[in-house]
């Protein structure tokens, strides 16, 4: 039985942190960031998203990302038996869609093969929190195709995502802010706090004035959505593993989370939430 899980570049991991995975192989399928002058960066590992920060801190202009082709998805899947797929929110990406029209044409070919496309309605460190959970799941050796597709929508449709960002240069650059907003909140200190609305969207849940604080708020609100008992707490940053290692210990402080994990942004993520960003999923 040879199964393969694909996740977006959204998803804050990287494939060579799994080749030793037993029971399953791991791919990323790269979304790619464009900007001005036909610069192109493809979220692959062997792609610094420093490089790509510096780039749109350099050059301003018109940016924005495209989702993985599905013939991109297509070669991921290379022969596998069962594929579960992890994309970023269908709200915000065309990433799930392009992975629908991948699985259907796989099917096509292989009808008696398997594939799973789960819709996350989330981004970043969220995709890994589903992730980690699939894999667990894979690795009981409890569960068939069907049970665990059945168990990992229902873990994603109890999963949110929380962010606290610093740097709003790419958001102005790529349109998802105007300019002027940009200065505005940046001139008074605001620190949005923001998060899923649990459609796949993403909303404002609260301003504060430091980061500092909007870290804090940003901690508080996991406690009033969830009972954190035994759950698990992926924590991305962009170039703040500082604040990270805060939110790890004030977490670990106040909650019961079964683990905790801190992981780096992948490009794509980094793009978004800038320099010194932090997004947590639970």
């Amino acid at each position: 039985m040879k199964r393969i899980i694909v996740a977006d570049s959204s998803c804050d991991l990287k494939e060579s942190d799994f080749t030793g995975e037993k029971n399953f192989k791991f791919r990323i399928a790269p979304l790619t960031i464009n900007g001005p002058d036909n610069y192109e960066f493809i979220d692959t590992e062997d792609n610094d998203p420093k490089i790509l920060l510096d780039k749109v801190s350099e050059v301003h202009g018109k940016w924005s990302s495209s989702c993985p082709s599905p013939n991109a998805y297509l070669t991921a899947f290379e022969d596998a038996d069962e594929v579960y797929v992890i994309t970023i929110s269908s709200k915000l990406s065309g990433s799930y869609n392009s992975a629908m029209n991948a699985g259907k044409m796989y099917l096509d070919k292989y009808p008696n093969k398997k594939v799973h496309i789960i819709d996350s309605l989330l981004a970043a460190s969220g995709l890994a929190l589903i992730f980690y959970k699939l894999r667990d799941l894979i690795d009981s050796n409890e569960y068939t195709f069907e049970q665990i597709t059945k168990k990992i929508d229902k873990i994603r449709d109890e999963s949110s995502v929380l962010f606290v960002i610093r740097s709003f240069d790419t958001l102005v650059g790529a349109g998802r802010m105007m300019k002027i907003s940009g200065m505005i909140v940046a001139a008074l200190n605001i620190c949005p706090v923001c998060g899923d609305n649990g459609q796949g969207q993403i909303k404002i849940l609260d301003k504060v004035r430091g980061t500092g604080k909007a870290i804090r708020r940003m901690i508080d609100t996991i406690g009033e959505k969830i009972d954190t008992s035994g759950k698990t707490l992926v924590i991305s940053h962009c170039n703040n593993l500082k604040d990270a290692e805060l939110v790890k210990q004030i977490s670990l402080s106040i909650y019961k989370f079964k683990e905790i994990l801190i992981i780096p942004m992948n490009g794509l993520a980094a793009f978004y939430a800038g320099d010194q960003g932090i997004i947590v999923a639970f």
